[in-house]
């Protein structure tokens, strides 16, 4: 019995290979790579057929749709079943399906809005009494409480992104040192005049300062000779600067004209600093500045006369009547000598150089003697060149000379009192 059964069972075996394919006889390759061997076996486990891939069309792996989302990525669209955002194109998951982008006038609160279709970075600001998450997310650039709300610029309390300062009282503005009345920082340039921080003037508003025609660009008032080159207003240099802020009056050093222009020889501006001993255009000038007119030296007591240019008589050659300058390339007096000035007109000289060791006598003149304890007072003197005083004439009665005029001047000359009577 047990003998029969055995030579069945090899029969049957023998049978079943007889019967089988060739591949399965001899080994083999499957559609999926594997080794087949003769019972049709893949690597010894029966052969599951293809891979699972994203483009089988099939839902597997752990594809939230088919081919889509897990580890085949954000390539679900709109309509598709999703896990979260990342299965998404849309980057959008809502209920397990993937939904279209958000907008900001959809009507629907979503995405990183604030409230509906406002805020959030994306959308337009919010109005007041909408909500919000910052002050970025409103209009008016004040978020209270969750709440868009209005600041108000005098209450003392700097609200949100809206005011930079507050230091008014009682809900009344004010400015200070460092906050404008508007509630922003005092800035030289801001378009508000901040007297409390020290401004005369804000330049031209623009917010850094930025000079104008009577404005400079730290918001002090325009003039030649405050220390700022202010362009707008013509001035190429400012001086030396000696005046202070907003006082002038210029004041030259040896590249800047007491005008704020740059010194240059023959620009008609006389400039010491710079070395100029004239800047005319006239012959006695010479085109380095310096002054071609012969040196006028009184070495004896002299008299000259400013209305006529004559002393002692004698014509001088560089005295210019129209203007009543004499000039020279060294104006001199010795010592011990008078040099005495009548006429009607200002004593000017121009010179190189001046060596004045001597006495220059601009005096107005002496009064006129009294007539005597009945007649009239004297005459007063003529005043002296430039202004200066003459002598009152003499009282009744007194018989000596008025007294001389006052000091040098340099307007007309005058004319001394008449006290007699």
């Amino acid at each position: 019995m047990t003998r029969t059964i055995e030579i069945t069972a090899l029969l049957a075996l023998g049978l079943a290979v007889a019967c089988g394919d060739d591949a399965a006889a001899t080994g083999g390759v499957d559609a999926d790579g594997g080794v087949l061997d003769g019972g049709g076996l893949d690597n010894g486990v029966p052969d599951a057929g293809p891979d699972p891939s994203c483009d089988d069309g099939a839902q597997n792996q752990d594809e939230t749709d088919v081919d889509c989302g897990g580890v085949c990525g954000a390539t679900c669209v709109v309509g598709e079943s999703c896990g979260d955002a990342a299965d998404c194109m849309s980057d959008l998951c809502e209920a397990g399906v993937c939904a279209p982008l958000p907008t900001c006038d959809d009507g629907v609160q979503n995405a990183a809005e604030s409230d509906v279709d406002c805020g959030g970075g994306v959308c337009d600001a919010c109005a007041s009494g909408l909500s919000c998450g910052a002050d970025a997310d409103c209009a008016s650039a004040f978020c209270d409480a969750g709440t868009c709300a209005d600041a108000v610029c005098g209450n003392g309390v700097a609200e949100g992104d809206a005011e930079a300062c507050d230091d008014g009282v009682g809900g009344t503005p004010a400015e200070s040192a460092t906050c404008d009345v508007d509630c922003t920082d005092a800035l030289c340039g801001d378009g508000l005049v901040n007297a409390t921080a020290g401004e005369a003037c804000d330049g031209d508003g623009a917010g850094t300062g930025g000079e104008t025609a009577d404005c400079n660009a730290d918001c002090t008032p325009a003039a030649c000779g405050d220390g700022v080159v202010n362009a707008a207003a013509g001035e190429a240099c400012d001086g030396d600067g000696a005046g202070g802020a907003g006082s002038g009056p210029g004041g030259e050093t040896e590249t800047c004209n007491s005008d704020c222009t740059l010194a240059v020889c023959g620009d008609g501006i006389l400039n010491v600093s710079a070395g100029e001993e004239c800047d005319d255009g006239t012959d006695l000038c010479s085109a380095t500045c310096e002054f071609a007119a012969p040196d006028v030296r009184v070495v004896a007591d002299a008299t000259f006369d400013t209305d006529t240019g004559l002393l002692n008589g004698v014509a001088v050659g560089t005295f210019d009547a129209t203007t009543s300058v004499l000039s020279a390339g060294e104006f001199t007096v010795a010592e011990g000598v008078t040099l005495t000035v009548v006429g009607s007109q200002p004593f000017q000289v121009r010179a190189g150089s001046f060596d004045v060791a001597g006495t220059v006598d601009a005096a107005g003149q002496d009064g006129e003697e009294s007539e005597g304890c009945s007649g009239a007072g004297g005459a007063g003197g003529l005043g002296g060149p430039g202004g200066g005083r003459g002598g009152d004439g003499a009282s009744p009665g007194v018989t000596i000379d008025g007294f001389p005029g006052e000091g040098t001047g340099f307007g007309g000359a005058g004319v001394g009192d008449d006290a007699g009577g």
